[in-house]
């Protein structure tokens, strides 16, 4: 009977849900990274691969978070559930970037147009929505609402590459083109352009007529978004915008590519650390505009782990959520982790001129 006894218990010998308990702590919840085997349904997250090049999103509702993995030709996505295990998912669109409405995932990928598809969690049916590839048509509906002629809709084409998905706050799939414009899904293959006040202004100060080329896009409240990319920020808020010019590449500044919104106001800049810019910069960015340079010591590598916000600043980010805690979770390519951060209470930098 204690032979059997010993062959049924199912309680792991370690913690399958880790979580930060103190600000500024940082826990790995997904990823062995030497572990590249296809992720399996019922695995523990923190003992399987969580290779990903990006995708990632937390359901506010239950605390599942989404992770589009690497696993040969194959791109599944996990589903890291409360208990710590993981429900596998195989969608036929390769995107990289997710986002989820209420019992929907998104998935979207840009590397040369618009394919988005929506995927259904009950029946696991997944619809197409947009596809900006030759061949497919897509109805764009201006600010009024009224459709775009046929001239118009084809100059937007060359913008849908490099494009961001984000769901915003009222749960609105919303598409942040190359350009930078901003575009609601309104239905399958129609799309209508989301022009708050003040951003048409505050677009062209960043980007004095380039492209802008969105590193990321997270929502930010009901209605709001916070767009990061490399000539600054742009944010949205009670329907208006705002940009702060950072300029990376003029300026001597790390590449970031992901941006976290603090409750302070403040955003976290992460990224940018490669074989020329070994030492991790991130950056602070104050609510009243003002840039801030962090430091954290010497690059964390992946062996080294040693759960503080060294760690953070090392990592690549490829996907970031918030939970309703206020505890952010970052997929970092470099190790092929997950990390769950509970951000310090309080961020101080050295000031940078711009």
């Amino acid at each position: 009977m204690a032979a059997l006894s010993a062959c049924t218990d199912q309680t792991p010998s370690f913690n399958p849900t880790p979580a930060p308990t103190r600000p500024g702590q940082v826990v790995v919840i997904a990823g062995s990274p030497e572990n590249y085997d296809p992720p399996r349904d019922g695995e523990y997250a923190i003992r399987s691969s969580a290779q990903s090049e990006g995708g990632l999103a937390v359901d506010s509702a239950s605390g599942a978070i989404y992770l589009r993995v690497v696993s040969g030709s194959d791109k599944p996505v996990e589903r890291i559930e409360p208990d710590g295990t993981l429900t596998v998912f195989h969608p036929k669109n390769p995107g990289d970037q997710l986002g989820l409405t209420r019992e929907t995932l998104w998935i979207m990928s840009s590397y040369k147009g618009v394919r988005l598809s929506k995927m259904s969690l009950t029946s696991l049916a997944e619809t197409e929505m947009l596809n900006t590839g030759r061949g497919h048509e897509i109805e764009v509906l201006d600010p009024s609402g009224d459709p775009l002629d046929a001239r118009k809709r084809e100059g937007l084409r060359e913008t849908w590459a490099d494009s961001r998905l984000v769901i915003r706050g009222d749960g609105v799939p919303v598409i942040v083109s190359r350009a930078g414009r901003l575009y609601e899904v309104a239905g399958p293959d129609k799309i209508r352009e989301w022009n708050p006040t003040g951003y048409g202004e505050v677009l062209g100060n960043l980007t004095k007529g380039a492209d802008l080329r969105p590193a990321s896009a997270v929502a930010v409240g009901s209605n709001g978004l916070l767009i990061l990319a490399r000539s600054g920020l742009l944010q949205i808020g009670d329907g208006r915008a705002r940009g702060i010019r950072i300029r990376m590449l003029s300026h001597g500044l790390p590449e970031w590519s992901a941006a976290l919104p603090l409750d302070d106001g403040s955003t976290l800049l992460l990224g940018g650390t490669s074989a020329a810019e070994p030492d991790p910069r991130p950056g602070l960015v104050r609510q009243n505009g003002k840039l801030e340079l962090l430091t954290y010591g010497k690059r964390r590598r992946c062996e080294g782990f040693d759960g503080s916000m060294g760690v953070l600043a090392s990592s690549d980010p490829v996907g970031t959520s918030r939970m309703n805690n206020g505890d952010f979770v970052v997929a970092d390519q470099t190790c092929g982790r997950v990390y769950r951060v509970r951000p310090p209470r309080q961020l101080a930098g050295v000031p940078h001129t711009r």
